[in-house]
């Protein structure tokens, strides 16, 4: 059998570098339990969901009696249970049926989407999210706006990114509300547009184009909108600037520059965008 004969230090060296791997390999063994400990891997529950219902023919179709159903890692915890009475119907369009990990904690939300008419319209969601005790429900009402499920905040889970129709409607107008970026978290939603910064920026620069093509009391909505996009980017100086040059204009319906804004503080406030006045 052939022999192979080390050279004193080469045979020093080799025995040095059996000593730093046998001593890399135990602190490895020693260090890995606890990192695991203190770092888990949560598992996704296991979520099965299905909606049945009424109706949806006709040339006027309505799908009544909407009902769902939940299976949690196996166990039934909701069969068939009715939908809160204001998304038990869906007019023209089918309920949709969507699962989501909003809030990054391995629980999967169901959100079933509905259509509604009238001084209703147009669009409510509901959203069922697990508890202690089984599902528990939270209904939005998105009126005529929509919205697009993205991540643009951080985490796993998505956004809703929409916009608020409540501020053009205080003008009577039907013009694009501000841009509002809402989560959900464990049954509430929260406002985190300002999270978002590239987003409002893009926002501001399109409400801004709007406000400058709209003429007289019109241009109201669009300028409501570019000054909450402007407070959003903690640039209230330029938002009051665009006030006094509306007011020139003669844009704010008779109203001063000074009453234009308390009057929108006190709906920004009122609809969530500011925790307290930021115009006056």
């Amino acid at each position: 059998m052939p022999t192979v004969a080390l050279h004193p230090s080469r045979a020093v060296w080799l025995g040095l570098l059996l000593l730093a791997i046998f001593v890399v390999s135990a602190l490895h063994a020693w260090v890995s339990p606890a990192s695991a400990a203190t770092s888990p891997k949560t598992k996704l529950t296991a979520l099965h969901a299905g909606i049945s219902y009424q109706g949806g023919q006709g040339t006027m179709p309505v799908w009544t009696d909407i009902r769902v159903s939940i299976t949690r890692n196996g166990e039934a915890v909701l069969t068939k249970a009715a939908l809160p009475t204001a998304v038990s119907k869906s007019f023209y369009k089918a309920p949709l049926l969507q699962v989501f990990d909003f809030d990054d904690d391995a629980e999967p939300e169901v959100m079933i989407d509905v259509a509604t008419i009238g001084g209703d319209c147009c669009k409510r969601s509901v959203i069922y999210h697990h508890t202690a005790t089984g599902y528990d429900s939270t209904v939005v009402d998105w009126g005529t706006a929509t919205y697009t499920l993205k991540n643009v905040v951080g985490g796993v889970g998505p956004e809703f990114v929409t916009t608020d129709p409540r501020l053009p409607e205080a003008f009577k107008s039907k013009a694009t509300g501000p841009l509002r970026i809402l989560q959900f978290d464990h049954g509430a939603l929260s406002d985190v547009t300002a999270k978002a910064k590239a987003l409002v920026t893009r926002d501001a620069r399109k409400q801004k184009r709007a406000w400058k093509k709209a003429h007289g009391a019109s241009a109201r909505a669009p300028l409501a909108a570019y000054v909450v996009d402007l407070i959003r980017l903690r640039k209230p100086a330029v938002a009051k600037a665009a006030i006094r040059t509306a007011a020139k204009k003669k844009q704010l319906a008779g109203a001063s520059a000074s009453s234009f804004a308390k009057s929108l503080d006190t709906r920004a406030v009122r609809f969530g965008y500011f925790k307290r006045a930021m115009l006056g």
